[in-house]
C-alpha cells in the first residue's frame, strides 16, 4: 500500500488529471487490496486542490458503502473541496455528518469550514461557527483568523 500511496501523492502534488489518481485507486482495489484511510485522504486532497466536490462525494459514498467511517482527514479534505465551488451548504452537511459519527473536528477542519463559509459570503454563519469552535475547546490559530479577515475584506466589511 505504501508504494500506491506514494504514487497517489505524486498525482496530488503534480498537475496531472485527477482521473489518473482515481484510476490508480481502482487498480488497487482490482488487485484485492483495500485502500486505507491514508489512501482515501490522499485522493480527497487531490479533489480539494482541484475543487472537484463530485469526485470527493463519490469517494465518501464509497467509503461509507464499504461499511467504513471516513477519518477526520478525509472529511477535512472533502470540506475543503467545497470551497472552490462555494458549496457552503455541502461543506456544512459534511461537517455535521462527521460530528454525527463522533469524529472530533481538528483546528484544520474548523478552519476549512470557516473558510468555505466566509468565501461563500456566509460571514455571520462563519462567526457563529467560530464561537461554536471555541465552545468545543478547539483553539483557533492565525490561519483561522486570517480566513475570516479575508472573507470580511472581500465582502467590504473591513
Amino acid at each position: 500500500m505504501i508504494t500506491y500511496n506514494t504514487a497517489l501523492t505524486s498525482f496530488v502534488n503534480g498537475s496531472g488529471p485527477l482521473s489518473h489518481a482515481v484510476d490508480l485507486m481502482q487498480q488497487i482495489k482490482s488487485k484485492g487490496q483495500t485502500p486505507d484511510p491514508f489512501t482515501y485522504s490522499i485522493i480527497m486532497n487531490a479533489c480539494a486542490k482541484r475543487g472537484d466536490i463530485n469526485t470527493a462525494a463519490k469517494i465518501l459514498n464509497e467509503i461509507k458503502g464499504n461499511g467504513e467511517v471516513p477519518c477526520v482527514r478525509t472529511y477535512t479534505a472533502a470540506i475543503n473541496a467545497c470551497g472552490l465551488e462555494s458549496r457552503w451548504e455541502t461543506a456544512l452537511d459534511l461537517f455535521n455528518e462527521m460530528k454525527s459519527y463522533g469524529i472530533e473536528p481538528t483546528v484544520i477542519t474548523w478552519t476549512n469550514l470557516l473558510d468555505v463559509l466566509g468565501r461563500s459570503g456566509q460571514i455571520n454563519l462563519a462567526l457563529s461557527k467560530l464561537l461554536e469552535m471555541k465552545q468545543n475547546n478547539c483553539v483557533p490559530n492565525s490561519t483561522t483568523y486570517n480566513c475570516l479577515i479575508n472573507a470580511a475584506a472581500q465582502l467590504g466589511n473591513i
